[in-house]
């Protein structure tokens, strides 16, 4: 799995975090041109042709080709691949389980597995060292996935490793920076293979994210002396934390539309600017409690509301129609903090701070009377500084006054014109 941002996988303190988590492949992964990723250590899913096994490496190596692999050459992680044949490392299968034990052929003893490295932005590159990729005689649980068999070496079920320094157990805690604690290696070979057939298959994740945890959640359960032990303690959380933002994403969120916004700098300037939303929720706000208080959690931070993609134009004909084009972001809290008989109030933000919106007016209006406006955002309440007023016949409303010294100093007025949303497509779905 990819992160473009760790620290919103980890515990965190006094920041904002977004993250989008897009089942792919065989990968959970969130890509964006010329944007840099940064892997996460562990699994935390599966797709339907994922094997894991323990096996024993041999010495052996086969020529295996790309299959219908889409690579590149270049820097990776690994080393700097070169255009070359691809070839794969002989592994002898030791223990094949459940669902993994499906996926090869009855009395199967040996498969190919070919490394490959990922570069910058996450994409395939060509592995840059030797194809004896594990040191022959290594006994280790491994976490690949399986070609369709008109890509097999040599007749052999032929296997594919995307980030070859994740999919071994024990873990090479001196090269992971994520995993550099030895105490990663704390349950055997056995224990964590059991533990990986409990991973959820991404599809159920998107599906139905609370059924798809659940045979990892019994297993948390039943086996509480491993479950207290790394990886055990920290795989669930990262599955968890996948599952929450899955669950959110399916939120029918009450501020989907179209909007027109009014930026007020007193006495006299202003500008007006139109907002197009995604039609659901793309990833969860999160900010963590304060520390030592009795809601602080141990390791993940609570989910406080959820942002949607947005697009902004300085009129409403020039607004972008799909979520491919959406340029910023607004976002609500999870639950509303005030309900009446025909309207509710929740916590909101528009990222009306951000010059990027319109660089000609936040540097010749804004910064120029108030450079330290940033600084005056109140952070009493996860850095959601406004309020939506949604109404029961429709209409949607939001207000954020930023105020200095008891005055105010620039004010932002939002009212939805439309319910018309950006749609996205199937594959972003």
């Amino acid at each position: 799995m990819y992160y473009q941002d760790v620290s919103a996988a980890l515990s965190i303190s006094g920041s904002r975090a977004l993250v989008m988590v897009l089942a792919l492949g065989a990968l959970t992964t969130l890509r964006e041109s010329a944007r840099l990723c940064t892997p996460v250590g562990l699994p935390i899913g599966r797709s339907s042709e994922d094997v894991f096994f323990i096996g024993t490496a041999l010495p052996d190596t086969v020529l295996a080709g790309a299959g219908h692999e889409e690579w590149g050459t270049g820097p990776g992680h690994s080393g700097f691949g070169r255009p070359r044949k691809i070839y794969g490392q002989l592994v002898q299968i030791e223990q094949l389980r459940e669902l993994s034990a499906t996926r090869l052929p009855p009395q199967t003893t040996r498969v190919v597995l070919v490394p490959w490295d990922y570069g910058p932005d996450c994409s395939t590159v060509v592995w840059g060292q030797s194809a004896r990729w594990v040191t022959a005689g290594d006994r280790v649980v491994f976490n690949a996935t399986l070609r369709p068999r008109d890509e097999w070496a040599n007749g052999l079920p032929t296997l594919d490793v995307y980030t070859p320094e994740f999919s071994l157990y024990p873990f090479d805690t001196r090269r992971l920076y994520m995993l550099r604690d030895t105490a990663m290696n704390d349950l055997s070979l056995e224990e964590v293979l059991d533990l990986y057939e409990r991973l959820p298959l991404h599809r159920d994740v998107v599906e139905s994210p609370d059924s798809a945890i659940q045979p990892l959640e019994v297993w948390a359960r039943s086996n509480p002396a491993q479950a207290s032990r790394q990886p055990a303690r920290t795989l669930p959380q990262f599955v968890r934390f996948d599952v929450e933002e899955r669950r959110v994403s399916l939120i029918k969120s009450p501020i989907v539309g179209t909007y027109r916004f009014v930026f007020t700098v007193p006495p006299g300037d202003s500008l007006v600017m139109y907002a197009r939303t995604d039609e659901r929720p793309s990833g969860t706000e999160r900010a963590r409690y304060k520390v030592g208080t009795p809601e602080d959690s141990a390791w993940d931070d609570a989910v406080a509301g959820y942002s949607l993609q947005t697009g902004w134009a300085a009129s409403r004909g020039a607004l972008p129609r799909d979520a491919k084009n959406a340029s910023s972001q607004v976002a609500i809290s999870l639950t509303p903090i005030l309900e009446t008989a025909d309207s509710s109030v929740w916590h909101g933000d528009v990222e009306a701070l951000d010059r990027e919106l319109n660089p000609d007016f936040w540097n010749r209006v804004v910064y120029r009377r108030h450079r330290n406006i940033r600084s005056l955002r109140n952070n009493d309440w996860y850095y959601m500084q406004g309020f939506w007023t949604v109404y029961r016949d429709g209409r949607v409303r939001y207000r954020q006054a930023v105020e200095q010294s008891g005055v105010i100093i620039f004010n932002i007025v939002g009212e939805r014109v439309s319910s018309e949303a950006m749609p996205r497509s199937k594959d972003e779905n």
